[in-house]
């Protein structure tokens, strides 16, 4: 457990400061409404929306890509459940350490857990924060869906270039498959939203790049010394 809780706070996420945003509460329009008008402030971002792209960004780092990394390096993982979550004021995500919840993953029961597990994950908490972000801000979804698929893609590609066992390599696969073939209910919608952005091995090398816009270049000032995003879509200039 210790590697695990390690590991973890290299995705941004911490146990002990408590004073955030209640992830649940953004759930609420004006919260979250209130909540991103800030992240423009503190993203130098000049519109709601680019706000909203990169809060979407972040959460898909901190919440999908530690448990897709944990599955394959610990077989167990952190379950992330939207009321026990806060949003800090250094932008990492809080798990208070009394109510965290390590979920042991077995090959014997692996699909029904992978159908809780991702269902709690995107279902009852990325598909309804999206949608109050799109109510509020007016960002197309397919942009949001891309960033947590853009988040899927490079995890497994950083994964795949560690010195894996044979049986994590064989699990990278797995669960690649299991996310793209998925079907909508684990997501909460009539269909898989990240199906069509998801790549892996060659085909992410032949076509890297995006095909929504993240709008990183929209950004007035920037923390990483780039203008557009690794995988822009959008012509450099």
């Amino acid at each position: 457990m210790e590697k695990l809780m390690n590991d973890l706070q290299n995705f941004k996420i911490e146990y002990h400061v408590m004073n955030g945003v209640p992830v649940k509460n953004l759930l609420q329009e004006t919260t979250c409404r209130q909540f991103l008008q800030k992240q423009m402030k503190n993203w130098h971002a000049p519109h709601i929306v680019v706000a909203a792209s990169m809060f979407a960004k972040r959460y898909a780092y901190m919440a999908v890509s530690s448990t897709l990394f944990s599955l394959v390096q610990h077989q167990t993982v952190c379950c992330l459940t939207v009321d026990k979550l806060l949003y800090g004021e250094n932008h990492m995500l809080q798990i208070p350490l009394d109510e965290i919840n390590l979920l042991q993953i077995k090959d014997e029961n692996r699909e029904k857990q992978y159908e809780t597990l991702f269902s709690r994950l995107f279902a009852e908490q990325i598909t309804p924060l999206f949608e109050v972000m799109q109510k509020v801000s007016k960002i197309k979804s397919s942009v949001l869906w891309e960033n947590i698929a853009v988040r899927i893609n490079s995890i497994y590609q950083k994964l795949l270039a560690q010195d894996l066992t044979d049986k994590q390599k064989k699990q990278v696969y797995q669960d690649f498959i299991y996310l793209k073939n998925a079907n909508g209910a684990i997501f909460g919608l009539r269909e898989n939203p990240i199906r069509d952005y998801l790549k892996i091995d060659q085909e992410l090398e032949k076509r890297p790049c995006r095909v929504t816009c993240c709008l990183f270049h929209r950004l007035e000032k920037k923390n990483e010394d780039l203008t557009y995003c690794k995988v822009c879509p959008l012509p450099k200039k």
